[in-house]
């Protein structure tokens, strides 16, 4: 915009008041408060204004009753009048004594910066320790007798929900159930101490799950080296040589092919050799490079990252990944083994391949899912809602599954009997640390970033709702830091990539929890459960555990309803929804967040480029502006055009925004512009002549001077009216629809 644009001193205030009104003005249908008077221009000088302002007091009478109901008891209506001149900004900086900041060099300010970040005493130190530390903050001012009881209350009660949800996820994962409850106890420990949201529960998530599943199924075999070696046999013999390579590789595989003489071709060892991972180093590596990303976010202050992902753009992504997990789930349900498809419209070929190998489901697993399903719906529909208008525990219906579950298929031996897949064998203690493979890293790098945005996006989301509903501070950038560090240590523990849940951290802020101690509780809980309770499930049923899954994404999937509410709001953002979704399940689910994420950037180009212009009508014997086209009782100002921008001004836009200003006022801009230069040209001459020491005289002078230019302006714009300007001044106004 010009030097000579309008500029407001009446501030923000004054901008968010309606238009002032006379004494006659009934309230109407718009809803604006009658006492409450806004910022009119009554004087369209330059001249600077001492603010003065009047208030006028009137008792209202037995005959005389306003539209907003103001009463007949005596109370008094208060209407404040503002008085202030329009000012352009060159005349504000001229009479206001304005004084720019000094530019610096990029030496000199980049020398300041260093300095300001380089200064180090003990009390910085401090506030910088417990700014990443915030375990040190919280831990010493904990109240034992406020909080205690409902965070030990809060962290059993999630302690147990780990349980199921840990192994089904885990199973979800392409990873034995047992690094479920890893990713239950490594990363909620330091989340604990690095994190700055009381409220929110991290581990295992199905989204995040799921992803690392598609890049575990593309890089691992099912069982390591056995599986190759048993390839090697059955496929790819040729009888021509083996490759040095090889001998390096598999150890189990060389003894085999030694001991029957056999070859391999060449490139059939290095597809086999970049498969020789087994599904828990995969998953490990993809833990590491999300907790790297993480970090690496963290440093570079990313916090607010997620602002970019829309909220239509996170329904539409978890909607169609809620799908791909239902899909996956649909093999245990029917106890039957699918071949597993990686990249776009796996999905599609996935449910060709389950609607050929229907005949051959397993009866124990179809039997015991159709009794687990409903009775899990029936306790979340019915029995839950009334339950919980008596106490805030919830009862723990998928920890009662899981061990009926268990108790069935091991009496009545369905393992064998009915060849039923179980859980197998779970292994008691936590692993030893160890490093995951580096030869991984490069391989997953892509993907890991993927799901590093996704993990941090819910989980900080989750944090900033239950921050805005108690009134506590959550900080971005530690967020980052917290997840990040979590999934690295995880990652030297087996454990899958951490993200926080929606069910568990409702149910822990619902149960009473109030601080992070509740998730050293459920730390606990796990570390129990992992010593003891492990081996008790051998003979789970993976049926159970995808029941559970499957009921558990009821959330997600009633996210469509988010696209029917949007549809009739916005077209435009429900159509993000709709790309997002079907590209998520008809592509794959990288490509459904690639194509949200394009079409959230080109909707904010869009609307940016192209700002909303409105022509405004006045309503007579009041101050009020209105969009004239909205409003019947508007009609056009005399001679002249009132427009409101909606938007910012930028060189992107500008010459959409002269041809929408042109189509709405119907003016020739060019004449305009041409009027404006000349008058200018016209004010310089004058300005150059000799001045009177009379500073009241210029004052006058000025001011008739600017009329001058205000009337030239709408003649202008009608050229052939003889009609005066009739009701408020226009010049300078910026007026907001009521």
């Amino acid at each position: 915009m010009s030097s000579d644009d309008v500029y407001d001193t009446a501030g923000d205030a004054a901008r968010r008041r309606p238009s002032g009104r006379d004494d006659n003005y009934t309230e109407g249908s718009d809803g604006v408060n009658p006492r409450r008077m806004a910022a009119v221009d009554t004087d369209g000088g330059p001249r600077p204004s001492t603010g003065n302002s009047s208030r006028r007091q009137r008792r209202s009478s037995g005959n005389e009753r306003r539209a907003s109901g103001s009463a007949d008891d005596g109370t008094q209506d208060i209407e404040i009048h503002v008085t202030r001149p329009a000012y352009s900004v060159s005349q504000l900086r001229k009479d206001m004594s304005y004084q720019p900041k000094t530019k610096r060099g990029v030496v000199s300010s980049t020398k300041e910066y260093l300095m300001s970040c380089c200064q180090c005493s003990a009390s910085r130190m401090w506030s910088l320790l417990l700014l990443r530390l915030p375990v040190l903050a919280w831990l010493p001012r904990y109240s034992f007798r406020r909080n205690l009881t409902g965070d030990v209350i809060a962290g059993c009660t999630v302690a147990i929900m780990h349980l199921p949800q840990g192994m089904a996820y885990a199973i979800l994962a392409g990873v034995p159930p047992i690094h479920g409850l890893y990713t239950a106890f490594f990363p909620v420990l330091v989340y604990a101490m690095l994190g700055t949201s009381r409220h929110i529960s991290i581990g295992t998530f199905a989204v995040t799950c799921l992803m690392t599943g598609k890049i575990v199924g593309e890089l691992s075999t099912p069982t390591g080296e056995g599986v190759i070696s048993k390839m090697f046999y059955s496929e790819h013999i040729n009888e021509t040589y083996i490759p040095s390579s090889v001998l390096e590789q598999s150890a189990e595989s060389v003894g085999l092919l030694r001991s029957q003489n056999l070859s391999v071709d060449e490139s059939i060892v290095a597809g086999l050799q970049r498969k020789d991972f087994s599904p828990i180093e995969v998953a490990a590596a993809v833990t590491l490079m999300v907790g790297l990303w993480q970090v690496v976010f963290g440093l570079l202050q990313l916090g607010q990252v997620c602002v970019f992902l829309s909220d239509m753009l996170i329904s539409g992504f978890t909607t169609g990944a809620a799908f791909h997990v239902l899909s996956s789930q649909v093999t245990h349900i029917l106890g039957i083994n699918v071949q597993r498809y990686n990249g776009p419209f796996r999905l599609v070929y996935t449910y060709i391949d389950v609607f050929k190998l229907v005949p051959t489901a397993n009866l124990a697993a179809v039997v015991m899912s159709a009794v687990c399903i409903p009775i899990l719906v029936f306790n979340n529909e019915l029995i839950k809602p009334r339950l919980k208008k008596l106490t805030n525990i919830p009862m723990p219906i998928e920890m009662i599954a899981v061990v009926m579950g268990t108790a069935v298929a091991y009496f009545s031996n369905l393992e064998d009997k009915y060849q039923l897949n179980v859980v197998g064998d779970i292994p008691t203690g936590l692993p030893s640390p160890k490093l995951p493979q580096s030869q991984l890293l490069t391989s997953v790098l892509v993907d890991g970033l993927v799901i590093a945005v996704v993990s941090y996006v819910i989980s900080f989301s989750m944090a900033k709702l239950f921050s805005i509903k108690h009134d506590y501070q959550v900080d971005a950038t530690q967020e980052l830091y917290a997840g990040g560090v979590g999934n690295i240590v995880g990652s030297m523990f087996l454990s899958l990539p951490a993200a926080a849940s929606m069910s568990r951290s409702l149910i822990q802020e619902g149960v009473g929890g109030k601080t992070q101690v509740s998730s050293l509780v459920t730390c606990g809980g796990i570390l129990i459960i992992i010593y003891v309770a492990g081996p008790l499930f051998r003979t789970l049923p993976n049926c159970i555990l995808a029941s559970i899954i499957i009921v558990a994404l009821k959330g997600m999937l009633l996210q469509v309803y988010d696209f029917l509410k949007m549809w009739k709001q916005s077209r435009v953002d429900s159509l993000q929804w709709l790309v997002t979704f079907l590209v998520t399940v008809l592509v794959d689910i990288d490509y459904g967040l690639g194509a949200g994420v394009v079409m959230s950037v080109l909707l904010l180009l869009m609307r940016n480029n192209s700002p909303a212009v409105k022509q405004l009508g006045w309503v007579r014997n009041t101050n009020i502006y209105v969009d004239i086209k909205k409003y019947k009782s508007a009609v056009l100002l005399p001679g002249g055009r009132l427009c409101r921008v909606a938007g910012s001004l930028h060189f992107a836009n500008c010459d959409t925004f002269k041809k929408k200003l042109a189509s709405a006022t119907g003016l020739d801009l060019t004449q305009l512009v041409a009027a404006r230069k000349s008058r200018m040209k016209q004010q310089d001459k004058t300005n150059s002549l000799p001045s009177e020491n009379n500073n009241e005289t210029n004052n006058n002078t000025e001011d008739q001077a600017y009329h001058q230019q205000v009337i030239t302006e709408v003649s202008l714009n009608n050229p052939n009216s003889t009609d005066s300007i009739q009701g408020p001044s226009t010049a300078g106004h910026r007026v907001d629809e009521g």
